[in-house]
């Protein structure tokens, strides 16, 4: 499609001082559990690993429980726009199956998560998830917040799952009550009630792994610029496109922050974290064959929209100017089309997998203008 827009988000990393926006903070679990039958799984693998297992597995069935304290979180966690699980699998040494598990938050805040707490026991009669209802004792009930679907032996040690969290109604009021409050977080992770294979089990890294990371939760924050691209005279896939990013003083021309090599989704969307997180300044586009744009000055203090601009098609040697030289080159690939030797893909000016007449239209109506 000719002249097609591209959207585009941009991500700044903040301190989140009043109007800055805050780069994404992740905060790992400081306990968990392994709940058996028999209570929770005793010896350091108990802590180091989080076994998920249906109650087909005898005294093996289990489900697993941590906690997340928001004062470990590096930044403030106002303004937060949803909520991610993490989980990284680490196989052990006993076969295990795929399974369905689902995330539960749990409202009750007495029952502490350590391997002393003899009270927490896998429920068997309780299928498929085991939960116990020691998990609350005050009658405060388990919410569902997340199911994981994907999980697989054939994905190796290390594999990380990331599903969002619904933050929908009491769940949502739950959570920000909490932070506000200073509580911890805690959750339990178990075979999802509606799977069929009361034989799933899954092994992940818990909070005491060496080598991989424990459960995790991931706060996200909003993007902090957009704007529109539009790159011209193209008809090629966007999401094969990638920009380049310059933040600069307006005054000095001096550059304060480079971002290289931000991919462009399919509907010409995209999104980064730059460094920048306070100042006006300027910034400056560039992608491929297209020169580059100057869209504005913004204050990168606060939520910046309507960085837009429409940049003009021809370098193909990128030198950000359509001269001679660009002219040499699409000579020299002239009649070629995508996958035969020669083809030189930043001379397909149009992106319809061709080099032709077109393209030198392209290069001809923009000859001897310079990006800014």
């Amino acid at each position: 499609m000719k002249n097609l827009n591209l959207i585009a988000s941009l991500l700044i990393a903040s301190s989140l001082a009043p109007m800055a926006l805050a780069q994404d903070i992740s905060i790992e679990a400081d306990e968990n559990l392994t709940v058996q039958p028999a209570g929770p799984r005793q010896g350091a693998n108990g802590l180091r690993f989080l076994n998920v297992q249906g109650p087909d597995n005898g005294n093996f069935a289990s489900f697993g429980v941590f906690s997340i304290n928001p004062a470990n979180a590096s930044g403030s966690l106002t303004g937060y726009s949803g909520i991610r699980f993490q989980v990284t699998q680490a196989n052990a040494g006993f076969t295990i199956s795929d399974g369905i598990f689902d995330l539960f938050l749990v409202q009750e805040q007495t029952q502490p998560f350590l391997q002393t707490n003899a009270n927490l026991t896998f429920d068997v009669a309780n299928s498929p998830s085991g939960l116990d209802a020691d998990l609350n004792p005050s009658s405060a009930p388990l919410i569902k917040v997340s199911t994981l679907t994907n999980y697989s032996v054939l994905n190796p040690s290390g594999t990380t799952y990331d599903i969002s969290l619904d933050l929908t109604g009491a769940t949502g009021s739950f959570i920000s009550s909490a932070i506000a409050n200073g509580q911890r977080l805690r959750f339990a992770f178990a075979v999802a009630p509606e799977s069929l294979d009361l034989s799933a089990d899954g092994n992940f890294a818990g909070y005491d792994n060496s080598t991989r990371p424990g459960p995790t939760l991931v706060f996200d924050f909003p993007n902090a610029v957009n704007g529109t691209l539009n790159l011209t005279d193209w008809s090629g896939n966007t999401d094969a496109e990638s920009a380049t990013f310059e933040i600069f003083d307006g005054s000095t021309g001096d550059i304060i922050e480079s971002i290289p090599g931000v991919n462009l989704n399919d509907d010409g969307s995209f999104g980064f974290d730059p460094l920048t997180n306070s100042g006006t300044y300027r910034l400056r586009a560039k992608v491929s064959h297209w020169l580059s744009k100057d869209l504005g000055s913004f204050d990168f203090g606060a939520q910046i929209t309507g960085a837009n601009g429409a940049l003009l098609n021809g370098d193909i040697d990128g030198d950000n100017s359509v001269t001679i030289f660009d002219y040499i080159e699409l000579s020299g690939a002239f009649d070629l089309s995508l996958g035969q030797t020669g083809f030189l893909r930043n001379a397909d000016l149009d992106g319809d997998g061709s080099i032709t007449i077109f393209d030198y239209i392209v290069l001809s109506n923009n000859f001897d203008i310079s990006g800014e």
